[in-house]
């Protein structure tokens, strides 16, 4: 949420834990499936939210949307 911050970070360790926490649970392929009891949580803890290794303020999506886009080498890399 820093744009002076122009990094981009890897999500994929955080949207695990994310869908852990929301109750999908992982089946023999290790594929997300909604639980038998079709309960889930539409949210997140609030200390799941990510927050910037460098100045800890709380990270957001990098969306081509407004002048706050990181084009980094990780933004290239994932494309």
């Amino acid at each position: 949420m820093n744009p002076a911050i122009q990094k981009t970070f890897d999500n994929d360790e955080w949207v695990m834990k994310a869908m852990e926490a929301q109750g999908f649970v992982r089946d023999d392929q290790g594929v997300f499936q909604v639980p038998a009891d079709g309960k889930l949580l539409m949210g997140i803890p609030s200390e799941l939210i990510p927050k910037c290794p460098d100045d800890g303020s709380d990270m957001t999506m990098n969306l081509r949307a407004d002048d706050s886009f990181v084009e980094d080498e990780g933004c290239h890399s994932a494309s």
